[in-house]
Order: structure tokens, then sequence, then C-alpha cells
């Protein structure tokens, strides 16, 4: 059976860790981007159809934009970084109502709600894992970086210079050295 190298960026983090822990030989390595194994102890009991259907990070944009400049306006004013505002307006999908983000809002909040620790995950993760953190950003604090690190049987971390939360963005030639440096282990 083929296996393959995964890779999770937040939130694609926390997944590509459960997908790993639960198919372990479709994965021959993975690499967790700024994410932290942490989370509540228990899951949000609630059905998703009872789970509001906002996303809580553009829940109060005034979406959709009639056009790409206002909606540029408005992610400029509204992002901490360039990285961030490159996201978004990478995001963003021309509708018959105007642009929208084209991310699914309910998939984003459902994700978000249920939400759970997965440190108890990490030791049953045996193939080699790249974790890898931005430096002086909350994503991933000091604690959990050195939990997840040795909680890990087979782990190569790693912390960029950068701080912004889109690691592999931020300082592309820091983040390739190290990510190079983990391939090379394989």
């Amino acid at each position: 059976m083929d296996s393959a190298l995964v890779v999770g960026h937040s939130m694609g983090g926390r997944v590509a860790g459960h997908l790993t822990a639960l198919y372990p030989k479709l994965v021959k390595a993975l690499a967790i981007l700024d994410k932290s194994a942490s989370g509540p102890a228990e899951p949000n009991q609630l059905p998703l159809d009872q789970i509001p259907t906002v996303d809580p990070v553009t829940k109060d944009w005034p979406m959709p934009f009639s056009s790409l400049s206002e909606a540029a306006a408005f992610l400029r004013q509204t992002m901490d970084s360039d990285l961030s505002y490159q996201y978004f307006m990478n995001s963003l999908v021309e509708t018959v109502e105007g642009y929208q983000m084209m991310f699914s809002s309910q998939a984003i909040a459902a994700n978000m709600a249920y939400e759970e620790n997965w440190f108890h995950l990490l030791p049953n993760l045996t193939c080699p894992v790249l974790v890898l953190r931005a430096k002086g950003n909350d994503a991933v604090s000091d604690e959990d970086f050195l939990r997840m690190q040795s909680l890990l049987p087979n782990c190569l971390a790693r912390e960029v210079d950068h701080p912004d939360h889109n690691v592999h963005l931020g300082n592309k030639e820091e983040f390739y050295r190290y990510f190079d440096e983990f391939i090379m282990t394989l």
C-alpha cells in the first residue's frame, strides 16, 4: 500500500494529525504547521444542526463585497499582516450576490465548535513528525510546543523566526530549510 507525506497548516494540522492516528499505514510522515494539540477536554455535544452556521472569523464582515476593491479596502484595514490580507483576498470568489469567501462558513464554524484536545493521539503517531511553529505567535504556546515534542515518538521540532501564523509563507527560505531537513530524514 502506498503512503504519503501529509502536511497540515493550522486547522489542517489537526485534521492531518487525526488522519495519521486513524490511518497510520497511509501516512509515511506528517508535518504539523503552527497548530497546537490543545483544546477543550470535552468536545461540544451539540448536534450539527444546532451549531451556528456563522464563521467566527468573518461573521462581522460586510459580505458579500460588491467589488474586489471594496473587499481589498476592508481587508487592508482589518488584517494585521500582509500575509493574512493576501490569504483572504485569495479566498474570495465572485458570486451572483458579490464577492464572498470560497470556504463554507458552516464548515469552519462546525470545525471550530467541535475542536477538542488531541494530545492523547500524539504517542500513536509513530511515523516521523515535523512540528513547526511561528516564533512570537500564540497559535502554539511554549508549553504546548514542548508537550507535543515529548509525546511524539519520532519528532523534529522547529520554530521559524517570522511571527506570522502562515509559517510556510512568512519566511519561505527558513521554512523550506526546515522542511527539507525533515524530508532528508525520511
